[in-house]
């Protein structure tokens, strides 16, 4: 019997990004194509403070769970959505 062929994995992972840093179109290529394909989306260790990066839980689709694994309890960027589960406070 023939294998079935798998999809090609991929995923958004840009490197870290400071204030006012340009953030390349690799990223946002990226993010075109596994915004289709995810089923859940983890964000951890950020204040979402930096574009277009921060933007990113805000554009996915409605049945995507979001879950935040923080320091502190941040605000998804331009939506009213909450987090689907926050995860708070130190390591360790």
């Amino acid at each position: 019997m023939p294998k079935k062929e798998q999809p090609e994995l991929t995923y958004t992972q840009p490197d870290i990004v400071f204030m006012h840093e340009y953030v390349q179109n690799q990223a946002a290529k990226m993010f075109d194509i596994d915004r289709p394909r995810c089923d859940l989306l983890i964000v951890m260790g950020t204040e979402l403070a930096v574009e277009p990066i921060s933007l990113i839980p805000s554009k996915m689709h409605e049945h995507v769970p979001i879950v935040l694994i923080n320091r502190n309890l941040v605000k998804i960027p331009q939506t009213e959505r909450p987090w689907s589960l926050c995860l708070l406070g130190n390591c360790g």
